[in-house]
């Protein structure tokens, strides 16, 4: 038995110091910062997300578990960021300092906020928390390649954030948007308890979508959200972006539908940008949402699934599935 107690005793201890020399890597966002200041403390906050996420990438060692850019109260302008391939298999954290939230803001000049282009087919895990993003034509984009289902990205979390004025209201000189959040071949992410406020095109606005999930978008998770004031289908799935989950959500003064499937038909469209057919999506459900206030068309028809099952092009589902399966909501 003192034996036994001992290995545990050993095996806990052993497990203590590997948590305890588990490090993040830091960097600090300000927009009182300074591009070329080191950004390891509050004091030294580098000024640029972009450049932050180019300095905290390049730490380096085997006790790193996780990078961070912790982002300080304050309002960043006209930012744009572009995130190409992240090296490893590490968590990228852009998070919120404790305090009031920081906004980051278009000012009618951003097109997309922050872009990830990673189609490696690996884990991505990208995260973003507790920020606000306004005034901007589009939010997030995850980018995989629509072209090939094995080049995706995937397990990104974008987690308590304020999105509010995105869409071509935000650049109304600019063309009309598609997304606040966009995902493209990008799956098994998580998209909960954030706010979705005013997003709408001036024009066109029934392509507009608070979250878009196109070409092999699946298994994603949207739920805790509260979409309010929008005008196109809020959560929208196309091309084979299969089981994913639209639940727990709160939809206020929505015009048309609160989720659609649809995707473009090239025997019925000459406009079909892609070069291989598009398929209808399976799997997907919506259930115990919530809404109120809303526009005559969403009150009739909340969710529709549109254009044909069974394109000849597309391989269905061996096992039936509903395309969408609604229950247990309260419209």
């Amino acid at each position: 038995m003192k034996h036994l107690v001992a290995l545990v005793i050993g095996v806990l201890f052993a497990f203590t110091v590997q948590v305890a020399h588990a490090v993040e890597a830091v960097i600090y966002l300000s927009p009182k910062g300074d591009r070329k200041a080191s950004g390891n403390d509050e004091g030294s906050a580098i000024d640029s997300l972009q450049v932050a996420i180019q300095r905290v990438l390049s730490q380096q060692g085997p006790k790193i578990k996780a990078r961070r850019v912790v982002v300080l109260p304050g309002r960043y302008l006209e930012q744009v960021t572009a995130i190409e391939n992240l090296p490893d298999d590490l968590p990228l954290i852009i998070a919120a300092a404790n305090g009031p939230r920081p906004v980051f803001d278009g000012n009618g000049r951003g097109r997309t906020w922050l872009t990830l282009q990673s189609s490696n087919g690996r884990q991505s895990r990208l995260s973003i928390e507790g920020v606000e993003v306004t005034n901007y034509v589009t939010a997030i984009s995850l980018n995989g390649d629509r072209a090939s289902p094995s080049a995706f990205n995937s397990e990104n979390v974008i987690r308590g954030n304020v999105f509010r004025t995105i869409g071509q209201i935000a650049m109304p000189s600019g063309k009309p948007s598609t997304a606040a959040i966009r995902l493209v071949n990008s799956r098994n992410n998580k998209i909960i308890q954030n706010q979705f406020i005013d997003i709408r095109n001036n024009t066109q606005c029934g392509l507009l979508h608070a979250v878009y999930m196109a070409h092999y978008s699946s298994n994603n998770l949207i739920e805790g959200n509260t979409f309010e004031r929008g005008c196109g289908a809020t959560v929208k799935t196309r091309d084979a972006s299969n089981e994913n989950i639209i639940r727990d959500n709160k939809f206020i003064e929505q015009e048309v539908w609160l989720f659609l499937d649809r995707y473009c038909e090239k025997d019925a469209r000459d406009d079909c940008t892609k070069e291989t057919s598009e398929c209808p999506s399976w799997g997907n459900v919506f259930e115990g949402n919530t809404a109120e206030r809303l526009g005559p068309k969403s009150r009739k028809t909340p969710v529709a699934a549109l254009g044909p099952d069974n394109p000849t092009e597309c391989v269905l589902p061996k096992a039936k599935k509903q395309r969408l399966s609604s229950s247990k909501n309260s419209m």
